[in-house]
């Protein structure tokens, strides 16, 4: 009973430590990311009937690989289309992620007190996983079903059961169809599969792992058939168009160079990133010491390298391959704990580690909780501004203009009646205005790092034409005082 009260609480305490964590200041920290409006929209349009399209600002946003702004659409159907609603998804997704992975650590027998209690605090005091695990954007998903199909993966290999092997090909294909890096962890699982296949001379081992993915991906085919009208070889130059751009290796210098800038954030995050990546290239020295530490080593490096070599790159998918150095942490940590002395160093080295996550994390929340809550904001617009109208903002104003039709800095206007958004002002058809001047600062929400110069600079052009513009041909009906979107300024414009 003792010991089943125990394995119980090494759930337990991780998981509300987890919600105390993450729910307070939830529509205050960090601000709002243009990436959540953007899925959104897909996600409201779908539960609107117009399937899974975007129309702030035209196109992407979760309408090809639609899982995403499906589960999403299900919470803004029960609960209503908001912010906060949008973030209980992606805490939903990191809880279901955090059970996955103390699952995995179970599955792998770790039973040292220690051990378990370091790595549980290190993967919720993650500066990343606090940010991922709280925006509206697929990686918080992404994270949950590759943590799952790794589960999966390990009871193949225990028990050898075939219907494992289809959950792990299930659990790949879902994380595809949430984000394209779903697709790295169907291709480091089918290898490792596709060898235990041939290995043991039984090929239903990989047919059952097809078995899953092609389950998976059914609801892509379908959309892509009877939906759009396209055929799979249309669809994924459509795919692969929207994600590539320029020359390969000129895109894999600059990822490099970018990752290391964005997240070492110069030299504040330096150990953290020696910890996160050296734990995986160190896992290499077990290829004749510890099989399971190699393979997750091999699978964490594979995976870095395809993200680094990835179009669809963002620093913040790193979180991604943080999978694999959470998992190789406490393995280590378990392979060393008869060695006290080793033992002690790596903790030691890891309880700095965590100290300096949740450094980060507290300067996020100090710089940030005094925030107006963006649900406040959001209210005090929707009171102002009539549905049905056309409204120049900022996309990150979505929220409440959400039944307008809606203008913004990232429109795409090839997909509008308007060239650009000259012809726009000039033809007189704007009602409403909604502008701030926040980001001109040209800075991130979340490091509070500086943008890049030009997207800055499109920021201050864009404020100030709409700005001028309308000075000269509106009344203003209310500024909006806030902390942290600086004055919000909402126009009621005269129409030609």
């Amino acid at each position: 009973m003792i010991d089943s009260g125990a394995k119980r609480t090494n759930f337990i305490m991780p998981i509300i430590l987890y919600f105390i964590f993450q729910i307070p200041y939830l529509t205050k920290v960090p601000t709002i990311m243009v990436d959540e409006p953007w899925y959104s929209n897909t996600a409201y349009n779908f539960i609107n009937g117009e399937g899974f399209i975007n129309t702030v600002p035209g196109s992407e946003g979760g309408d090809l690989l639609f899982l995403f702004p499906f589960i999403v659409g299900i919470f803004f159907k029960v609960f209503g289309t908001s912010l906060i609603t949008g973030k209980i998804v992606s805490i939903i997704g990191g809880f279901i992620s955090l059970f996955g992975f103390l699952s995995i650590l179970k599955e792998l027998q770790i039973k040292n007190k220690i051990i378990l209690s370091v790595s549980s605090l290190i993967f919720i005091f993650s500066n990343v996983n606090y940010v991922v695990f709280r925006t509206v954007r697929p990686e918080s998903w992404v994270v949950c079903f590759g943590i799952w199909s790794i589960y999966f993966l390990l009871r193949c290999f225990k028990s050898n059961r075939l219907y494992y092997y289809s959950i792990c090909g299930l659990l790949s294909g879902l994380s595809f169809l949430t984000h394209p890096h779903g697709l790295f962890f169907i291709f480091l699982i089918g290898i490792l599969i596709m060898k235990r296949s041939f290995n043991k001379n039984d090929f239903k081992i990989i047919i059952s792992f097809l078995s899953g993915l092609f389950l998976a991906l059914v609801p892509l085919f379908y959309v892509i058939y009877f939906i759009r009208g396209e055929d799979i070889f249309q669809f994924f130059k459509i795919f692969f168009d929207s994600s590539s751009s320029g020359n390969p290796e000129i895109i894999i210098i600059n990822n490099l160079l970018n990752f290391f800038n964005d997240y070492t954030l110069g030299a504040k995050r330096i150990f953290i990133l020696f910890i996160e990546i050296g734990v995986i290239i160190f896992g290499l020295y077990f290829y004749n010491k510890d099989k399971r530490i190699f393979i997750f080593s091999f699978m964490g490096l594979l995976y870095f390298s395809l993200f680094i070599i990835s179009p669809a790159y963002g620093s913040r998918h790193f979180g991604q391959v943080l999978i694999f150095s959470f998992i190789l942490i406490p393995i280590i940590l378990d392979h060393y704990k008869s060695n006290i002395r080793v033992f002690r160093v790596l903790n030691f080295l890891l309880v700095i580690y965590l100290i300096n996550n949740i450094a980060g994390d507290s300067y996020l929340i100090w710089r940030n909780y005094n925030n107006t809550s963006y649900s406040t904001l959001s209210e005090k617009i929707d009171k102002i501004i009539p549905n049905e109208t056309n409204v120049l903002t900022l996309l990150n104003f979505w929220f409440p203009l959400k039944d307008n039709n809606n203008f913004n800095d990232y429109t795409r206007w090839r997909f509008t009646n308007y060239e650009n958004l000259d012809l726009f002002l000039e033809s007189g058809e704007v009602d409403y205005a909604v502008i701030s001047d926040y980001l001109t600062e040209g800075k991130t929400s979340t490091s509070n790092r500086n943008i890049a110069v030009v997207k800055r600079n499109n920021n201050k052009i864009f404020y100030d034409k709409i700005h001028s513009y309308a000075k000269q041909n509106g009344k203003l009906l209310e500024k909006i005082n806030t902390n942290g979107y600086s004055d919000i300024e909402i126009w009621k414009l005269n129409k030609k």
